[in-house]
């Protein structure tokens, strides 16, 4: 009873340090979940049943499972429950957010690596591909390999990665005595183990910069992705995290180095993404008008938090220097033309700004609640 009260509410917002874990039992058939005395109980009336009938007609039933017009299998046993049995089937559709965390073993993943000794970059990737296991995050049915997101996780809305517990864990590294090939083995194999895993492909999705993590690569896939956050995004390597087709919000820190270090922060940014973002011209299946609708928000946030006022004025004065800080950059880049070649690829795509923290102090994926209520009030800044 207490599992069949607990499970719903436990896979609504799951969090999850093993994929292996998490879709165990996809395919299996629903576990007893009664005491050893309603077992034995039920156990006598079947052999009753048995004896008098010939066929086990009181033994407890599996959810009923019906295929929907939509192809997606019904759980009936979920809607119309009896006490002793859930199928994970039925969990998954109640998911509606999940947060991928660090799992406490991802930690000493390398340990079987010390012992490498070779130079060549694609030696040391087959190495690790031979040597670390990954088997909790890549090992799931491969009934949900197969079948579209929608159809294992209809429901699922928003996705964080590295967000929970970051900072606390063991960043362990393989050794490879060759450092000229070894970071460029690791940054591949972490995009191998990326694209291995199991994409959620929410709505909205969001994540933070972690370092020597296979989860700074992940996800791989656009789909449906609307609106991507970066958290702590990295100064001259976010740009490949940036989704097409999609709001993506970039969270900046400046340091106290403004006003020109601050200059120089934006032009590196703006930089990166616009090479970036050149390179999607290569992507067959990217259409350029998905490409023209992708948006990108640099979201920054006060130098000087502590001493900041956060009245009326203030927020207004400070809105106001970031659009000069924007109006700035976008005349030299206009008249010095830079990027020209990066700009042509894209086709005269614009749709970049930079706001302040205030405009958007929650984030929808770590803190819906916070955010639905921020959105629906007054936004002083952009007033």
């Amino acid at each position: 009873m207490t599992y069949f009260i607990t499970a719903p509410l436990l896979y609504k917002e799951a969090v999850i340090g093993s994929f292996e874990s998490f879709f165990y039992g996809f395919d299996a058939p629903a576990p007893h979940l009664q005491s050893s005395f309603d077992r034995s109980f039920t156990q006598a009336r079947v052999s009753q049943s048995v004896s008098k009938n010939g066929h086990d007609s009181d033994s407890p039933k599996h959810p009923i499972q019906r295929h929907g017009g939509d192809h997606q299998i019904t759980n009936i046993g979920l809607h119309h429950p009896t006490i002793d049995r859930i199928h994970k089937r039925a969990l998954l559709k109640l998911v509606t957010a999940v947060h991928i965390v660090h799992n406490l073993r991802d930690g000493s993943m390398y340990r079987d690596t010390q012992s490498m000794k070779v130079d060549d970059l694609y030696d040391i990737f087959d190495d690790l591909v031979e040597k670390v296991d990954v088997s909790r995050h890549t090992n799931i049915p491969k009934s949900v390999k197969d079948s579209a997101p929608a159809q294992v996780l209809p429901n699922l809305q928003r996705a964080t990665v590295g967000l929970w517990c970051r900072g606390g864990q063991d960043r362990s590294e393989p050794f490879c005595p060759s450092p000229t090939y070894s970071m460029d083995a690791f940054y591949d194999y972490h995009c191998h183990v990326a694209s291995e895993m199991y994409q959620f492909n929410p709505d909205t999705v969001c994540r933070t910069r972690d370092y020597c993590s296979f989860l700074n690569e992940y996800p791989v896939v656009w789909g449906d992705i609307k609106i991507n956050i970066l958290h702590d995004a990295d100064l001259c390597d976010y740009g490949s995290h940036l989704v097409p087709d999609a709001r993506n919000y970039v969270h900046i820190d400046i340091d106290e180095n403004a006003p020109a270090g601050f200059e120089r922060n934006l032009f590196v940014r703006y930089e990166d993404m616009v090479k970036a973002m050149a390179t999607w011209t290569s992507e067959p299946t990217l259409s350029a008008i998905q490409r023209q609708r992708t948006e990108v928000m640099f979201v920054v946030h006060h130098p000087y938090k502590r001493e900041y006022d956060k009245g009326e004025e203030a927020i207004r004065r400070w809105y106001k220097s970031l659009q000069e800080y924007e109006a700035g950059l976008r005349a030299d880049i206009t008249n010095h033309n830079l990027f020209a070649a990066e700009r042509a690829a894209l086709g005269g795509w614009d749709r970049w700004r930079i706001i302040p923290e205030e405009d958007h102090p929650f984030c929808p994926a770590c803190q819906p609640e916070e955010y639905r209520h921020h959105q629906n009030s007054k936004t002083i800044a952009s007033s």
